[in-house]
């Protein structure tokens, strides 16, 4: 059994391995924030959403308000129908939309990783003079 003591792991494998775990927890955040998607009508936490009029332009522009979380990020917003004296607040909880970008980073830096690999990774020929080839008439019979 042959010990590796000492030896160190080549940049392009080290960011290969680090690129190929971003993948796993870019799909884990995406799987679970697709699959337990919740909506409730309770309020969580002290946030403040805008509803933006601005007047020269005649428009309108909905502002959510975010608390962030490693495991979930809660999403406040509110809106009201042209002409109706109520509002609408929607409340949505999504798990697990750090660990998307967590996984892009994971993959942006194996990615940097593996492309800064020394000049020493790549093949050099190390002999002086060129390999002799046979010639037609040297066949070696």
């Amino acid at each position: 059994m042959r010990k590796h003591i000492g030896r160190r792991v080549p940049r392009a494998i080290a960011g290969m391995w680090i690129a190929h775990a971003g993948v796993g927890v870019f799909i884990v955040g995406v799987t679970l924030v697709k699959g337990y998607s919740i909506e409730q009508d309770a309020p969580l936490a002290t946030l403040y959403p805008e509803k933006r009029d601005f007047t020269l332009s005649d428009t309108q522009t909905t502002e959510a308000a975010i608390d962030q979380g490693v495991l979930r990020d809660l999403y406040v917003t509110m809106d009201r129908a042209p002409g109706a004296k109520t509002w609408t607040l929607r409340i949505q909880i999504k798990p697990f939309v750090r660990w998307i970008w967590a996984g892009c980073i994971l993959m942006a830096a194996g990615g940097l990783l593996a492309a800064t690999r020394r000049r020493s990774m790549t093949a050099r020929v190390t002999s002086a003079e060129p390999a002799k080839l046979p010639t037609l008439g040297e066949t070696g019979r």
